[in-house]
Parts: structure tokens; C-alpha cells; sequence
């Protein structure tokens, strides 16, 4: 087939003044099973570098054992032209039938209470329309290993592919990775975002600054931040750095700051390319459905743990989708 034939459906667009802005999307704070207050959490991630986090408490914004308060962690500007210092999502972790979502974004009540509906499909459907979005959390933690559970759920923005804590607590990759059930959601024609994150309790849970998300957007504010998340404008990151993931024609390319060796993946899962280094670059056929990339390096993600060791950084971008035309 030529090239000529191929269309790239690709997340990753460019505009003037983008910068890739650091975030987690899946923290626990005093309000349910976490250690530290709301504030210190703020404190704890910007002192880090990352530009946006969402505390995500289990069936609860603002409210543990009766206690409400107001999450109100974005620091304003110091000119009303700047944007804001450092964002924080409202959201929440819903548990229902096996099942964990996170939903990000979401508003709420006059007195700083939200309470989550008792079905999953309904808090998914509440979150988007408050503005936000949803993920689906952790699935082989839970044990969910099926797709069709997966795609029997509608809204859900993407996949939490990578969550380091459930690597940490228990010792195995797979309870923490999910990427095989991404291949089989995305080979059925779901089109959902990959994300990573720490999933961060406590220090003796799990280390914070794990897993993250890197969203492109064209300033560090709520709204362009969630459009570019929503967009699939991001990668997810246990530790590469991507500078620049773009297409041309058929092909994608990619440039790291270290990244040792870089994979191209199809449809099923199927590998279409490996290549050493930084940098490469994969032109498609038209045959792929859709082409995602996986980075990885020797680092180990949990450096002060030896019995973790063999758990590496990585980094994963978002599908790029292939038409025939």
C-alpha cells in the first residue's frame, strides 16, 4: 500500500506558546486514607516541580466522617495576565461492582460536599457533565482483566495504564501496568487516553512523584490544562522525559532526553518497531488501526528499593490513530 494513502489521526497538535506541564491525577489525602492534609499535598507536588494535581478521595470531595471543607488549592496569579501559580482538581475515587474510577473535575455542593451516585455509569456521567472527565483506575489491581467490562462503560476519557503504587505494594508489574487491556479496548475501536500516576497515600504506602502525566498545553491554567488532557494532548511518564512527539505525512516521530530504547505499537498489541536510543521515528502502512509508543531506560522507578529494581522508567504516549483513504 502507499503511503499516500495513509491519514494520521493524531492528539499531539502544536501551537504557539505550548509548554509540557507536569501532573498527577490520582492523590489521597487525610479526608479518606491518605496521610497528609490537602494543603501539604499542594506543598508536596509544586515543591516538586508539577504544575497541576487532583486529590482524589474515595467517594468524597471535601467531605471525611462528617468534616467539610472547601478544596480551594489554586493559587491565584500575582497579575491578573498570568495564569495561575499552581492547579488543583477537585475530584474523587468511586469503587462500585470491582470497579474503580477516578473522576476529575468534578464540582462540589454550595457547602464544599459532593456526594458520588451510588451506580458507576451515573458518576461517570455527572463528572463530564460538570465539566470534567473520567479513568478508569488500577484495573488488574481490582482484577479486571476484560474489556468488554471496559467498554461497557461510557464517558471514560482513558486508562490508568500505569499506577506505581500497586507495583510498590505488591511487589509485581503486572498489578500495576495495564497496557494489555489498553491494546484490547483500543482494538475494538474504544478510543481512550493512557494515564500514569502515583497514586500517592503516604511515604510507607508508596513513594509520591512515581508516575505523572505531562500535558501539553498553552498555559498552566484549569481550562487549558483539561482541554489538552481531554484532547489526548499528554503522555504518561514513570520517569522518561518526551520533548517532542510529531507526525509528517505517514510518519510519527519521537525525541526523548532519555530514553534507551523506543517501541512502536499496533493493533492487539503487536510490536511494529523497536529501536535503540532517544529517537525514532516509524512510518505506517495503513494495516495498524493505531500506533501508540512505549519509551523505557535501566533506571528503576523506586531507586532506594532494592527488591523493585527490575521495574524501569518508562513513557507512553497516546494513540495516534491510522485511516485509509
Amino acid at each position: 500500500m502507499s503511503t499516500s494513502t495513509v491519514r494520521l489521526l493524531s492528539p499531539y497538535s502544536i501551537q504557539a506558546g505550548q509548554s509540557w506541564l507536569r501532573g498527577n491525577l490520582h492523590t489521597h489525602s487525610e479526608y479518606s486514607d491518605g496521610l497528609l492534609s490537602v494543603r501539604k499535598l499542594k506543598e508536596l507536588y509544586k515543591g516538586a516541580g508539577y504544575h497541576f494535581l487532583a486529590i482524589t478521595d474515595h467517594d468524597s470531595i471535601g467531605a471525611w466522617h462528617g468534616q467539610p471543607f472547601v478544596l480551594d488549592l489554586t493559587e491565584p496569579p500575582n497579575d491578573i495576565h498570568e495564569p495561575p501559580k499552581f492547579v488543583a482538581f477537585p475530584g474523587y475515587e468511586s469503587d462500585r461492582q470491582g470497579i474503580s474510577v477516578n473522576c476529575i473535575g468534578a464540582r462540589p455542593g454550595l457547602d464544599g460536599v459532593h456526594k458520588p451516585l451510588d451506580d458507576l455509569q451515573g458518576c461517570i456521567t455527572q463528572v463530564n457533565a460538570e465539566g470534567g472527565f473520567a479513568l478508569l483506575n488500577h484495573p488488574h489491581f481490582m482484577g479486571l482483566h476484560d474489556a468488554g467490562s471496559v467498554l461497557a462503560l461510557d464517558g471514560l476519557l482513558g486508562v490508568e495504564i500505569a499506577n506505581t503504587k500497586c507495583v510498590f505494594a505488591t511487589g509485581m508489574i503486572a498489578a500495576g501496568l495495564a497496557t494489555d487491556l489498553w491494546d484490547a479496548v483500543l482494538s475494538q475501536g474504544a478510543r481512550l487516553w493512557g494515564f500514569a500516576t502515583d497514586d500517592y497515600h503516604a511515604d510507607d504506602i508508596s513513594p509520591a512523584f512515581t508516575g505523572w502525566v505531562m500535558a501539553r498545553a498553552t498555559a498552566a491554567t484549569p481550562e487549558a490544562i483539561l482541554a489538552s488532557l481531554k484532547a489526548g494532548n499528554f503522555y504518561a511518564s514513570t520517569g522518561i522525559t518526551i520533548r517532542d512527539i510529531s507526525v509528517a505525512g505517514a510518519t510519527i516521530s519521537i525525541k526523548t532526553e532519555n530514553a534507551y530504547g523506543i517501541r512502536f505499537v499496533g493493533k492487539n498489541g503487536r510490536v511494529l518497531r523497536e529501536a535503540n536510543g532517544p529517537n525514532a521515528a516509524y512510518t505506517a502502512t495503513g494495516s495498524e488501526d493505531y500506533v501508540r509508543i512505549e519509551c523505557w531506560n535501566g533506571s528503576p522507578v523506586f531507586s532506594d528499593n532494592p527488591r523493585l529494581r527490575f521495574f524501569a522508567q518508562m513513557a507512553w504516549s497516546q494513540p495516534i490513530f491510522v485511516a485509509r483513504e
